[in-house]
């Protein structure tokens, strides 16, 4: 049996915050919040929409995708120059870095077939075939 339905059936049950909190080696916070999400829902599933949002979508990726493969010798800031002034989008060095191993990955799954894309700082294999969404 999950946590979450132990603590909460210690909250129907009448038993205070704080003890089971002790219980389960939580904070009293944590326990807070999770008996807070079960009255306000009825429900103990993580909401839809938590999360960090993705700075760049699918159309994005194929973009940065076809970008690198046609400059494989670009580093990684030249590449993030040229992400920020195409996406009109504020993108650290470290997004782009991201995005790229989200890609590669995407593509290593699909295509027997690799290439090595060299992008300054190290290479990078990307693989033929299409790309599958991969948020970054």
């Amino acid at each position: 049996m999950s946590m979450l339905i132990k603590i909460v059936q210690q909250y129907q049950n009448g038993v205070t915050q704080r003890k089971t909190a002790k219980t389960f080696k939580l904070l009293s916070s944590t326990v807070h919040n999770i008996i807070k999400r079960f009255r306000e829902s009825g429900t103990i599933a993580v909401r839809k929409g938590q999360g960090r949002k993705t700075l760049l979508d699918a159309r994005d990726l194929r973009a940065l995708k076809r970008h690198c493969t046609s400059n494989r010798n670009a580093t990684v800031k030249e590449i993030t120059e040229w992400a920020q002034e195409y996406f009109q989008k504020a993108l650290s060095v470290n997004t782009i870095h991201r995005a790229i191993r989200c890609c590669q990955e995407a593509i290593s799954k699909q295509a027997p077939q690799a290439q090595t894309l060299a992008l300054g700082q190290g290479s990078f294999k990307m693989e033929c075939g299409k790309m599958e969404d991969c948020s970054v």
